[in-house]
């Protein structure tokens, strides 16, 4: 005999009680009510074994309809739930089953059987209840477990009848069903620890590279603190002691004023600690900051701003120090060190000038800065001062002549570096050169092995700028991303294939790339920059070329004076160079489309000025015609 439940446990069970649970359970009580010899209820057995059978089916399936919803009782949920598998087809023979034990049926079989099993279940539920079998009222609507509404004086002996039916069906049913769930589990269970051991070995990769870069990081901070602690104890202990000379000085001369000694000078922050910057304020420096750290940055309109201050060095020092450079020196040492390399920079060069530096030193922190690129590549700290280093330091000494130009006249630096990569072999020299100097050098309180690092690093970075190398570097990296399924930002966390011992390589390959892009990255800034950049690359161009044509030398037609369509030199180069490198980068790095808009744009302002100057050409000519 059935008893009804409370609102509260029925308001429960909505919550609680999946679909296929509730169409589960009211096919059990369906067999039972019918009893163990009825006919029907070997139908309905049945058809409760195809559903347990196909567990996982049925609850795709229930999620992606809303016939539970159009149900306005429990029984027409149950043949809904039915009529959706002989629609799927499911009952087919030649399917593969997860359970061998049930006898399946075609199509148009289980559907018959289910209007059989409508139509005399109906029949058989009226017949035993006359009052109130099936209640179509809103309560039985609501209600999942209200499907059977007997009356218990008129239906005692009905249901003491089948009492003992009820009981042994039940024990049958639940072993059947077992069988079928743990069948289901073991699969589940499978799929589950195969998905678990997959993100184990992926999270055991990170950590290991994680924990690297930790124990890497500590051995430099102890390696820090070791050296300095010296350093610093030295310094406080010499200002202590001039300052007391200093007031046993000013007691002597003054001595009718009590003036105290002065305590010893305190460790300074890193901005009051240069000349340069311990005169700006606060605001001055955070608007110096935004101006830095801005995809439009304009390294002319910066020089103009900050005339009055050294706007090399001020901008090299705020980028490198947020990356923490100074851990590996001091302020000042960083401050000679940049001094010197602007001094470096010749006055001669009209584009690779301490301005291009900046530009590029800036270009390298954007890349970096405002991407995933640091996560993606693993890098620590001594990969990314090695970057932005090689970038400030890849044109020094050069003086606006070119690797060809420096073999046509068989010039000291071809000796030299044997018509090998030689302005590139010239700037690494010059850079090392001038760390070798200890009051120049920013690496000297780090390790050996560390500084052998950082020099494999910064080496094999200069050299990727010679464009002797760019059809190479561009297809090893189309490659690698081709090679990852890398497009538009997804999978970009799989650029680095090793973490282990080939880290390295992957690693530099990448930056190698970048500081390569980065080194003709005008094409993608604002017009307004762009178009400087060019105008002073041309001249340039056109400086060499007057003075190779003088020595009687071919010439390149970009380095003709008589070449004057500079539209149509920055359309080819755009076409053909700058495009196939940034669509590169972007599928890497989304973040950087920034830069791949712009070219676009200034693709379309140089074919306009190439049209512009084709037609005062034709102007002319008609003119003198």
């Amino acid at each position: 005999m059935f008893q009804l439940k409370s609102n509260e446990d029925i308001e429960i069970e909505k919550v609680l009680v999946t679909p296929f649970e509730k169409a589960i359970k009211i096919l059990k009580k369906v067999i039972n009510f019918l009893g163990e010899n009825n006919p029907l209820s070997e139908e309905v057995n049945w058809v409760l074994k195809i559903i347990i059978s196909q567990k996982l089916y049925s609850y795709e399936v229930l999620n992606k309809t809303n016939f539970e919803k159009e149900s306005t009782n429990d029984l027409k949920l149950v043949l809904g739930f039915l009529n959706m598998y002989s629609q799927k087809d499911i009952f087919n023979p030649n399917i593969n089953r997860r359970s061998q034990t049930v006898d399946y049926h075609s199509s148009d079989n289980v559907r018959n059987n289910i209007s059989h099993i409508l139509s005399q279940y109906k029949k058989k539920v009226y017949s035993i209840s006359s009052n109130s079998s099936f209640s179509d009222n809103k309560s039985s609507e609501e209600d999942s477990d209200q499907i059977f509404q007997f009356n218990d004086d008129e239906n005692t002996e009905n249901n003491n009848n089948s009492n003992s039916n009820i009981n042994n069906n039940l024990n049958n049913n639940n072993n059947e069903e077992n069988k079928d769930f743990n069948n289901i589990n073991i699969i589940q269970n499978v799929n589950l620890e195969n998905k678990i051991e997959r993100r184990r070995s992926y999270i055991n990769k990170i950590e290991k590279n994680n924990n690297l870069n930790i124990k890497l990081e500590i051995e430099r901070r102890k390696s820090y603190i070791n050296n300095n602690n010296e350093i610093y104890k030295n310094k406080l202990i010499r200002n202590t002691d001039i300052e007391k000379k200093k007031s046993l000085k000013t007691t002597k001369k003054k001595s009718s004023k009590n003036l105290s000694s002065k305590s010893p000078k305190k460790l300074v922050s890193f901005s009051s600690s240069i000349p340069i910057l311990k005169n700006i304020n606060e605001y001055e420096m955070e608007y110096i900051e935004n101006d830095l750290f801005s995809f439009e940055f304009n390294v002319f309109d910066f020089y103009e701003k900050n005339k009055n201050i050294n706007p090399f060095t001020l901008a090299s020092q705020i980028l490198l120090q947020k990356y923490d450079i100074i851990y590996y020196s001091d302020p000042m040492t960083l401050f000679n060190f940049l001094k010197a390399l602007q001094e470096h920079y010749t006055k001669i060069a009209i584009y690779h000038t301490e301005k291009h530096a900046i530009d590029m030193l800036q270009t390298l922190f954007i890349y970096i800065s405002k991407s995933n690129a640091i996560d993606y590549l693993f890098l620590n700290k001594l990969d990314i001062i090695s970057l932005l280093v090689a970038g400030v330091c890849h044109d020094v000494g050069h003086k606006g002549y070119n690797n060809e130009y420096q073999m046509k006249m068989y010039t000291d630096l071809a000796i030299t570096y044997n018509d090998k990569s030689i302005l590139e072999n010239y700037h690494i020299t010059l850079t090392f050169k001038l760390l070798k100097n200890d009051k120049l050098n920013i690496f000297r309180n780090i390790s050996k092995n560390d500084f052998s690092y950082i020099r494999k690093r910064i080496i094999d970075l200069i050299f990727s700028t010679d464009m002797f190398y760019h059809s190479r570097i561009i297809a090893l990296m189309k490659s690698r991303i081709e090679n990852k399924n890398i497009k538009n930002g997804i999978n970009s966390d799989k650029i680095i294939s090793d973490a282990g011992n080939n880290l390295f390589n992957e690693q530099q390959e990448v930056l190698n790339y970048l500081i390569h892009i980065g080194d003709i990255s005008h094409s993608t800034k604002l017009f307004k920059i762009t178009y400087k950049w060019s105008y002073l690359l041309t001249q340039e161009f056109w400086r060499q070329g007057d003075e190779e044509k003088e020595k009687g030398f071919s010439v390149n037609f970009l380095y003709d004076r008589n070449n004057i369509d500079i539209g149509r030199n920055q359309v080819g180069f755009i076409k053909g160079i700058i495009i196939p490198s940034f669509d590169i980068l972007v599928n890497f790095l989304p973040e950087m489309s920034y830069y791949t808009d712009n070219m676009k744009i200034n693709l379309r302002k140089w074919e306009e000025l190439s049209e512009e100057l084709n037609k005062k050409k034709e102007l002319e000519k008609n003119k003198k015609k």
